[in-house]
């Protein structure tokens, strides 16, 4: 009985003893564990530190050195950073080694848009709108811009203003291998200014990076032959021309041959022409005529051509070859020599015509008769005229009854203005007042 009572609290003894140990043991292991976290880069860890503050501030740190960097804001870490949180008796952690490893393993992106032309790439700029800034840019080159703003109107019905009927003008501008665009993230050092994109899709500059797009090289380019984009113009020319009138020519027997007369004034017409014209980059390819219309008609121009012959042959009447005036000497003696016709003067009209029909024979300045004019009359008459002032006809011409022969003068032996008149038959001397 003593012995099991001594057994007994022994045992309880021992008990005691036992949970005070592991109290007092565990007490002082709570007193020293530390709190750690494990620090992933995609699924990764890279080592452990006390606080995710300082990961998650050197970060931030570097996501904004990068935002100065390349002048570019709302950048993002490529990288999926997580921790695990994690309790040792001991601290492992090494800031230092982790931040480095940090600094290796992480880059940043920045939104962007992927200038696509075809199935090549150009270049990468900010954002959807300055693809819109490549596309007015080209186009300014062989547009003004007050013309493109002036194709973006619209009527009430959403419908492009088309130009009036006669007026000339640019009807579309645009390109001819549409530039799309594609959202996705690029290192911030591949971006382009709209410039340079501007300058890549005119020298035919591709990116040919193997979708390396997120890294920070600079990505490889390539040259095509050509640009990769042409600016078509479509403009309506609206030219007037001239249509040339006709001459119409009517012969008739009330004119002398050689003899003309408009009988209606003509004028020319006009013709408005419709050119469509295709240029691209600014050289024309193609003209089509869209149409001609006649603006006003050409008025046709009637001339009367003479076919009456004038008869060479004399009728054998004279006409006074003066317009009126008297006779101042006859045929005969005077001052001591014989005067072989007669002068006439006194006219207020000083011309001299044809006294008959006949052709001309002499027309030319002889000494003593000064200017001279004879008319063979084909009947065996024949007239002269002379001391003329002027002549106005031709040897071999042939000269109708009242034709202008000349103007009466006083050239060669003349003692004042007059005409001196002889009429010959089969080359003998009459007398010209009896013929009047």
């Amino acid at each position: 009985m003593k012995k099991d009572r001594k057994a007994v609290m022994t045992k309880a003894a021992f008990t005691g003893v036992l949970v005070l140990s592991l109290t007092v043991g565990t007490a002082y292991a709570e007193k020293n564990i530390n709190t750690v976290y494990q620090v992933y880069v995609d699924d990764e860890s890279i080592g452990t530190v006390e606080k995710k503050e300082d990961i998650q501030s050197f970060i931030e740190d570097r996501v904004h050195r990068a935002e100065i960097t390349y002048s570019e804001e709302d950048l993002k870490l490529n990288e999926d950073i997580t921790f695990k949180r994690e309790k040792n008796l001991s601290s492992d952690s090494n800031k230092a080694k982790v931040l480095e490893q940090l600094e290796e393993s992480i880059s940043v992106s920045a939104e962007s848009v992927q200038v696509n032309i075809d199935d090549q790439k150009v270049a990468y700029l900010s954002g959807k709108e300055e693809i819109e800034e490549v596309k007015q840019r080209l186009k300014e080159k062989y547009v003004e811009e007050e013309t493109l703003t002036q194709l973006e109107f619209k009527d009430s019905k959403g419908k492009p203003i088309e130009k009036e009927e006669g007026e000339s003008g640019i009807l579309s501008v645009e390109l001819s291998h549409e530039i799309k665009g594609e959202s996705l993230h690029v290192h911030p050092s591949r971006i382009s200014s709209v410039s340079q994109a501007v300058q890549k899709v005119k020298n035919g500059t591709v990116v040919e990076d193997n979708g390396e797009s997120l890294g920070g090289n600079k990505p490889v380019e390539g040259k095509v032959s050509e640009p990769l984009t042409e600016v078509v113009v479509k403009e309506k020319d609206v030219q007037e021309k001239p249509i040339e009138s006709s001459r119409k020519i009517v012969e008739t027997n009330d004119l002398l041959k050689g003899e003309t007369e408009t009988k209606k004034e003509g004028s020319d017409g006009r013709k408005e022409i419709h050119t469509l014209i295709t240029k691209k980059n600014g050289s024309v390819e193609t003209r089509e005529t869209l149409k001609e219309e006649v603006v006003e008609e050409p008025v046709e121009e009637v001339i009367l051509k003479g076919t009456k012959i004038i008869p060479s042959r004399g009728t054998g009447t004279f006409a006074w070859p003066a317009v009126e005036g008297m006779i101042t000497s006859h045929v005969g003696e005077r001052w001591g020599r014989y005067h072989k016709g007669i002068d006439i003067a006194g006219v207020d009209d000083r011309t001299i015509k044809a006294a008959d029909n006949g052709e001309v024979v002499t027309a030319e300045y002889q000494s003593g008769f000064g200017n001279k004019v004879v008319v063979d009359h084909n009947n065996g008459y024949e007239t002269i005229y002379a001391h003329l002032a002027s002549i106005d006809v031709e040897v071999g011409e042939t000269v109708r009854k009242g034709n202008k022969l000349g103007v009466m003068g006083t050239t060669g032996n003349s003692t004042g203005v007059h005409l001196h008149f002889e009429i010959h038959k089969d080359g003998k001397l009459e007398d010209p007042a009896s013929f009047f």
